[in-house]
């Protein structure tokens, strides 16, 4: 039977869905009819160093550049952020009025 090897970091791996060694997405069915352009589509091109990385990472494992998923996570996060603390402005303003003016 023949070794299988990663496509990404070239690591010898057994009959597992992801190579232990870079994460990178295996396809372990060798009977598979699947196309490379199926199998493409799970992996990016990181913008900073030109190494394959899962489509949904947010870092580059390589380099650590951030990717578009990432960068829109932290958008994301920013705009949650954003959105409590003005409910809590509020909040905060509508309890010092109604101590101040109404129970006084």
């Amino acid at each position: 039977m023949e070794e299988k090897k990663c496509p990404e970091c070239g690591k010898k791996v057994g009959e597992v869905d992801t190579c232990p060694e870079c994460g990178c997405p295996l396809n372990v069915n060798s009977n598979s009819t699947s196309t490379n352009n199926e199998e493409e589509s799970l992996l990016i091109e990181c913008e900073a160093c030109k190494k394959l990385i899962l489509r949904d990472a947010t870092n580059c494992p390589n380099c650590g550049h951030q990717t578009e998923i990432g960068a829109k996570n932290e958008y994301d996060d920013n705009q949650a952020n954003i959105i409590i603390g003005a409910i809590a402005a509020i909040i905060s303003i509508v309890f010092f009025l109604y101590f101040y003016f109404i129970v006084k």
